[in-house]
């Protein structure tokens, strides 16, 4: 297991899953794993639409944080998008955010924490499904399924916004 920054928020592990290899226009598959019982003061801390604090000053933390917030990416991005590859294999998308959606784009950075050598990458979120444990199972870790439509490697681009200009049209 290993460490990832996926759309800005630290998530705790990619369930038996190496560093994936990337290919521009390829859909993968990060298992999303978040840890309830995890103590380090980094993943610890919340940030983002649902608390600030760490869990003992009233936040829901880290973990919690994070999960809550990249779920949502589910409830709108089976239905906001569109992925396909030229006949040059160069990746397009369209996307149509819905105005109560809680981002603007599903265009995301995914990193690898623990793997300096691995640049991370620039996806499309095309799916999230939630594979959490239900109570009174063994485990109380939370478990989400991101499918991404790759679409260039991180150090190629700044910001979304510049890999939204790249990549998004509507095909011909």
């Amino acid at each position: 297991m290993s460490n990832w920054r996926v759309a800005g928020y630290d998530v705790e592990a990619v369930v038996d899953q190496p560093v994936p290899t990337l290919t521009r226009g390829s859909e993968i598959t990060l298992q999303l794993l978040f840890d309830n019982n995890l103590t380090d003061s980094a993943l610890a801390f919340g940030r983002g639409a649902y608390g600030q604090f760490p869990y003992d000053q009233g936040g829901l933390g880290g973990v919690e944080n994070s999960y809550l917030a990249l779920r949502k990416y589910g409830w709108f991005a089976p239905n906001s998008q569109t992925t396909g590859t030229t006949d040059a294999g160069v990746p397009w998308f369209s996307e149509r955010i819905p105005s109560d959606a809680y981002f603007d784009t599903l265009v995301i950075s995914v990193e690898s924490i623990d793997v300096p050598a691995h640049t991370g990458f620039w996806a499309l979120v095309t799916d999230v499904t939630d594979q959490s444990r239900v109570a009174g199972s063994e485990s109380t870790a939370r478990r989400l399924d991101f499918n991404l439509f790759v679409l260039a490697e991180l150090r190629e681009f700044d910001t979304a916004d510049d890999v939204k200009a790249e990549f998004e049209n509507t095909p011909i």
